[in-house]
């Protein structure tokens, strides 16, 4: 043979292939090294990452915000058992970008995400779209406002940090307190409860 090397490309699993017939089957077997590229999990976080890389090759519509909304639905209906592989995403970002477009808009609103329903794989989201919607939105807010809490966090320790006498120090403190307070009235939705919980004990061990 002058062939040295062919590289195959499916979204197919083996076992898939080898099922079509015999022919198949050996097919299969003349590829004896076999690469299964999988994302090690299809949190709301790897959908996020996903658009984050491919928003500005495709242009159109801006999602802003509802990127990671849009994420949080499709890691939903994943841990559901409805799989959105990350072509499915894409094609899930474009339609919503889509809707836009067809309203004259040059952003992504609310009510774009619900043409999600007719988008194969996803039909199940058809009657739990506007709640599931909600849900997402109140996730990401609540993400937002913790992080930028985080973000605050680090610069008191770091003013912390640089305080060099016990009343620069009795002045950090004291914004220690407000921020405890800050801390403790943050809306937050079920799985950030740690986060805040967190945070709440190293502002108390710091005013301490």
């Amino acid at each position: 043979m002058k062939t040295e090397l062919i590289i195959c490309l499916t979204n197919k699993e083996p076992d898939e292939i080898s099922e079509l017939g015999p022919a198949a089957h050996a097919l299969i077997e003349r590829f004896p090294l076999q690469l299964n590229l999988k994302w090690k999990d299809y949190s709301a976080a790897s959908y996020l990452s996903m658009f984050e890389k491919v928003a500005g090759r495709l242009g159109g519509p801006v999602l802003n915000g509802f990127k990671g909304v849009l994420a949080e639905i499709l890691a939903k209906a994943t841990a559901e058992g409805n799989f959105v592989s990350p072509r499915t995403a894409v094609h899930a970002f474009q339609v919503c970008q889509a809707s836009a477009t067809m309203q004259g808009a040059d952003h992504v609103e609310k009510q774009d995400l619900t043409d999600l329903r007719f988008l194969p794989g996803l039909e199940g989201l058809a009657e739990t779209i506007q709640a599931d919607l909600t849900a997402a939105m109140e996730r990401a807010a609540a993400e937002k406002n913790l992080s930028q809490a985080e973000s605050k966090l680090r610069e008191l320790l770091s003013e912390l940090s640089l305080a060099t006498s016990p009343i620069k120090a009795l002045q950090v403190a004291k914004k220690f307190v407000v921020f405890q307070d800050e801390v403790s009235s943050l809306k937050i939705t079920d799985g950030l409860s740690d986060r805040r919980k967190r945070l709440r004990e190293t502002v108390g061990e710091k005013i301490t």
